[in-house]
């Protein structure tokens, strides 16, 4: 019982650090931070790295899907395609799964990249992890990277948002993975 106690008084005290880390950096840099999420154009491919990207860049970065989840690759025109990749050139970092390749998606991101060459295309690796959990932050710690190593001026919010995101996924309910990770 006082275990359990000791966990959620950790878990209160890391929130309210990661709280007062937040505030101090958006109460002494918020124009530098709004500035920047205008001008930085993050490409995914699919709507799982949207979310994640979205979480570990939130304040920093702009995410944008390559083609919506919806949208139905087969029936579309090369217009179509082509449109979405002129809306979309000024993008710094373009995200791909190494183990999904469609030739479809393959093509537009190559035309993307040709597009804009000073961009960087970034691969995530297939996670070979026994959970899900446990992938998905692997996930986060890649995506945090990349983004760290294109914006190295911002990384101070990234490593914030990247703490909060980890400290989400690792609540209460999974204390012991969190233990298990930080020993």
């Amino acid at each position: 019982m006082r275990e359990v106690s000791m966990l959620k008084l950790k878990s209160v005290l890391t929130l309210a650090c990661i709280a007062v880390a937040l505030g101090m950096h958006w109460f002494l840099s918020p124009q530098k931070t709004m500035a920047q999420a205008t001008n930085t154009l993050v490409i995914v491919t699919n709507a799982f790295d949207h979310e994640l990207v979205g979480r570990v860049g939130d304040k920093v970065v702009q995410v944008e899907v390559l083609f919506a989840p919806e949208a139905d690759l087969d029936g579309v025109t090369y217009e179509f395609c082509n449109n979405r990749v002129q809306e979309l050139q000024g993008f710094r970092l373009l995200f791909f799964q190494e183990n999904i390749d469609c030739p479809v998606e393959r093509f537009w991101r190559n035309r993307l990249s040709v597009a804009n060459p000073q961009a960087e295309l970034h691969r995530l690796p297939q996670s070979r992890h026994r959970t899900e959990l446990e992938g998905r932050i692997q996930r986060l710690k890649e995506i945090h990277a990349a983004l760290v190593s294109m914006l190295p001026e911002q990384r101070e919010q990234l490593d914030v948002n990247l703490q909060f995101e980890l400290h989400r996924l690792r609540g209460p309910q999974n204390s012991r993975l969190q233990l298990a990770l930080h020993e």
